[in-house]
């Protein structure tokens, strides 16, 4: 048993915590330094490059992800004219087809000059399998169950 209470030194009778003597400063360096361990200089910028590398030129006007797992399914994709919520894309990524599938749209008369691009196969996330759209027979993808960011 020690004598004379918590943290003591001994011989010396002083009371002097372990560690006590190490600067605020020091304390700060190492948070900083654990801070920059998730933090790399330009890294935004190659992100972006790679993107961009991938897209071949081409803007897209969402980055989409499932809305299960945040997957990423497309990075090129144009929004729907009418609906907002929907977007269509030719190059997509971590999405699995249901080629058994073969869905019509409901019952909805097509307008003039409208054109059915079904029957549709159901997309899942290859990742999670979340229904996240459909694939036409021209095999362009309609996502209607994702998330957007802004590009």
């Amino acid at each position: 048993p020690r004598g004379g209470g918590e943290g003591t030194s001994g011989a010396s009778g002083g009371s002097r915590r372990r560690g006590a003597g190490k600067s605020k400063k020091s304390a700060r360096a190492k948070d900083k330094e654990e801070e920059d361990m998730f933090y790399e200089e330009g890294l935004d910028d190659k992100d972006q490059a790679f993107v961009d590398k991938l897209r071949g030129g081409r803007q897209s006007d969402a980055v989409l992800s499932c809305p299960a797992c945040f997957e990423t399914v497309t990075l090129d994709c144009q929004r729907h004219y009418k609906w907002e919520n929907q977007y269509r894309a030719m190059f997509v990524r971590n999405v699995r087809v249901d080629t058994k599938s073969h869905l019509k749209p409901q019952d909805t008369p097509l307008q003039p000059g409208e054109d059915d691009d079904g029957p549709y196969n159901e997309a899942f996330c290859a990742q999670c399998g979340e229904l996240v759209g459909v694939r036409d027979r021209e095999e362009v993808y309609h996502f209607f169950n994702t998330l957007a960011s802004a590009c």
